[in-house]
C-alpha cells in the first residue's frame, strides 16, 4: 500500500515504564514521508500530549540527547562528539534524562486524569 513510504504508531495508553517501547516503535518510522498515529482503543486521554508535556518539562541537556538519540537517530558516539562529551557521559546523561521522561509523563498523566475527574 505505502510502499514503505509511510510509517505506523499505535499509541496506546502508557505508563512510565513504556517509554522505551514508545521509542523502538516511533523511532524507525519518524522520517518516512508519510506517518500514521493510531489512537485508538489507548485506555483514554492523549498519549501524544503526555509525551509532549513531558518533554516540554525536561532540561534542555536530557531533551537535546533524548531528541538527538531517539528521534534524529544519531548513535551515543555521534552525540557525544557534537556535544563536546565522553560517549559514557552521553549515555549517562541518556539514562538520567529517560529517568526523568518517564517521571514527568507520570505527572503529565496524573494531572490529566484530575481534570478529568472534576
Amino acid at each position: 500500500m505505502g510502499q514503505g513510504k509511510l510509517g505506523y504508531v499505535h499509541l496506546r495508553a502508557m505508563s512510565s515504564g513504556d517509554i522505551a517501547d514508545w521509542a523502538r516503535d516511533y523511532y524507525p518510522v519518524f522520517n518516512r514521508e508519510g506517518l500514521i498515529i493510531d489512537v485508538r482503543n489507548n485506555g483514554g486521554g492523549s498519549t501524544a500530549d503526555h509525551l509532549l508535556t513531558a518533554l516540554t518539562h525536561l532540561k534542555p541537556e536530557h531533551r537535546d540527547v533524548i531528541t538527538m538519540r531517539f528521534i534524529e537517530g544519531y548513535a551515543a558516539q555521534e552525540v557525544a562528539q557534537m556535544l563536546g562529551k565522553t560517549e559514557g557521559a552521553i549515555r549517562t546523561l541518556q539514562h538520567r534524562a529517560l529517568e526523568r521522561l518517564r517521571k514527568e509523563y507520570d505527572a503529565a498523566q496524573k494531572s490529566a486524569a484530575k481534570k478529568i475527574k472534576r
